[in-house]
């Protein structure tokens, strides 16, 4: 009876062990991936993104750079927009984009949490982008109280129905088009003007 007693002591003390073992290693490799997640791999993207010349504000572990965007936002709608900038509203909606342009250059990393964002603002490197490489940069998704305010337009769209649109779309700006409505709204303007200062 006492060696039954012993083996079956043996049995659960090895079983639990084992159990703790296994735990133990799947706690660690969930740990690991987390860390990698939201701190290893933002790391590497911005070094990587570094050694290309394009610079980012700072990553913050799982924030990355809201909470200063947060911030340049707070600031800017706290001023009151001055009467001669009516029309710049750049500073005043995009605070952080205006503030982090100024100080990385037209192209720089924003960070929404550990994803980044590459902003782009050179208009050549914008059309190579759309002309030659649309299919390889994915627009993200919009919430849903947006995408109801926004529609399904072109901004909002993808793939085969996104290439669909803008393929009916375009001959509309074509040079000679635009060039009919032009010369009507010119005519317009001047009529009413004229009858303006009558």
């Amino acid at each position: 009876m006492e060696e039954v007693a012993a083996a079956a002591w043996w049995w659960s003390s090895w079983w639990a062990v084992a159990v703790a073992g296994t735990a133990a290693c799947l706690l660690l490799h969930v740990a690991t991936r987390v860390v990698d997640a939201l701190w290893w791999r933002p790391r590497r993207l911005e070094a990587h993104f570094a050694r290309q010349g394009v610079r980012s504000p700072p990553y913050r572990f799982l924030v990355g750079s809201v909470r200063e965007m947060v911030a340049l936002m707070a600031e800017a709608t706290a001023k009151p927009m001055a009467p001669a900038a009516a029309h710049n509203v750049l500073p005043r909606v995009l605070a952080f984009y205006h503030y982090w342009r100024k100080i990385y250059g037209p192209t720089f990393l924003i960070w929404f949490g550990p994803t980044p964002r590459l902003t782009v603002a050179e208009p050549e490197l914008v059309r190579e982008i759309f002309l030659t490489r649309a299919e390889a940069f994915d627009r993200y998704e919009v919430h849903p109280v947006v995408r109801q305010l926004e529609g399904n337009g072109l901004v909002s769209l993808h793939g085969d129905k996104w290439a669909l649109h803008r393929r009916v779309l375009t001959p509309g700006f074509y040079p000679d088009n635009l060039n009919v409505p032009a010369k009507s709204l010119l005519a317009l303007i001047i009529k009413g003007r004229r009858a303006c200062s009558d």
